[in-house]
């Protein structure tokens, strides 16, 4: 049974993936968050989503709308997650993964076929 000091915490990845739920410490910050999936992913119940992460740069995580900062702690956080904690009660993150940004190698040679918006060329009637 958790106590009031502990979180159950599950992340739903845009794909509808959900990942956990797992049990945090209140004194866990955001970045600590990000580190454990990072290091568990694959292995957290229902990790088996298209998007994986290559490094906690790329996620972004969400709560009541806002995108959480890497040094908040889950006791800050406490009341955008609504009423303390008890044993039963699961609170949603909402998790972004962002494809990383492209090398400077790869940047070079993307150079030679740019990409064009295909938007650019639709005609609405």
């Amino acid at each position: 049974m958790a106590g009031p000091a502990s979180f159950s915490i599950r992340f739903r990845l845009v794909d509808g993936v959900d990942v956990g739920p797992n049990l945090y410490e209140a004194s866990t910050t955001v970045g600590a968050l990000k580190e454990s999936l990072l290091t568990n992913w694959g292995r957290s119940p229902g990790a088996a989503s298209s998007q994986t992460p290559s490094a906690t740069t790329e996620m972004r995580l969400i709560l009541a709308g806002k995108f959480l900062d890497n040094a908040a702690t889950l006791e800050q956080l406490r009341g955008p997650m609504g009423s303390p904690p008890d044993s039963e009660t699961v609170v949603t993150m909402h998790l972004l993964i962002s494809s990383p940004p492209p090398s400077a190698a790869a940047g070079a040679a993307g150079d030679a076929e740019k990409v064009t918006n295909p938007c650019a060329k639709c005609t609405i009637m």
